[in-house]
């Protein structure tokens, strides 16, 4: 399996990050906010690929392309510099997980447009495409939406909903213009210290004191048929995958 860098395309990756050095990571970022399609043959494909299926309730439909999806370096000292905050707060390295508790959830949106369909990578500006605002500008618009409308419900209060179920995650990956092709974004998502509930908290502005996101958790007596992972900053959550299926 390949683990080329996918911007020089000639060194191997750093297994730690996403490119091969540092040098190639500023590059990105130069060029950034971008589509980088990734080889099937691709470790980060295997790695996006393995949680589209196995997140998937019942039979998943076929992967068409994956993406990369390529941040600023304004969006990307932001992210880590809210993750780096919260591991100094917990440790969570110490606990044998990722720095910030990081996790990948899964996040659909409106699509206004035909990007990641054909080779098409350019991100529109149609106010309507949720998907391109959130790849061109990060989740703050979506989340000022929300605050000020409860668009797409607020069952936790109005905050950034991801999760590991994909087909859950997929009824929000919406069409708006005609097309068999739909798109899903997989996240990075700093979760922190969870706090866990199976009520419906829609009062909630931020996680409770002490926490720093919220966990919808299913069971027989839950509220919640699915998990659901709700972070209230959109500093906590970056796409890093574009999942076209």
């Amino acid at each position: 399996m390949s683990d080329v860098c996918l911007q020089c395309r000639y060194y191997a990756k750093d297994p730690a990050h996403t490119f091969c050095d540092k040098r190639c990571a500023r590059d990105a970022a130069n060029n950034a906010p971008s589509l980088i399609k990734i080889p099937r043959d691709h470790v980060m494909y295997n790695n996006a690929a393995s949680a589209f299926y196995e997140g998937w309730n019942g039979n998943p439909p076929p992967i068409r392309t994956i993406y990369l999806v390529t941040w600023t370096q304004e969006s990307r000292n932001e992210f880590e510099t809210y993750r780096d905050k919260i591991e100094s707060d917990e440790d969570f390295i110490s606990m044998g997980k990722y720095a910030g508790n990081e996790r990948k959830r899964f996040r659909g949106a409106e699509r206004a447009c035909t990007i990641g369909e054909n080779g098409n990578v350019t991100m529109c500006y149609n106010g309507d495409c949720k998907l391109c605002e959130t790849l061109r500008e990060g989740l703050r618009p979506y989340l000022d939406l929300k605050r000020s409308t409860g668009y797409h419900g607020t069952r936790l209060g109005p905050g950034l909903y991801s999760t590991c179920d994909t087909s859950k995650a997929a009824k929000y990956a919406i069409n708006k213009v005609p097309s068999n092709v739909h798109a899903l974004m997989l996240c990075r998502v700093v979760i922190g210290h969870p706090y866990v509930t199976e009520r419906e908290m829609p009062h909630l502005q931020q996680a409770p004191p002490g926490f720093n996101s919220v966990y919808a958790r299913p069971g027989p007596s839950s509220h919640f048929n699915t998990d659901e992972t709700v972070v209230y900053t959109s500093r906590a959550m970056r796409p890093a995958y574009l999942i076209i299926y």
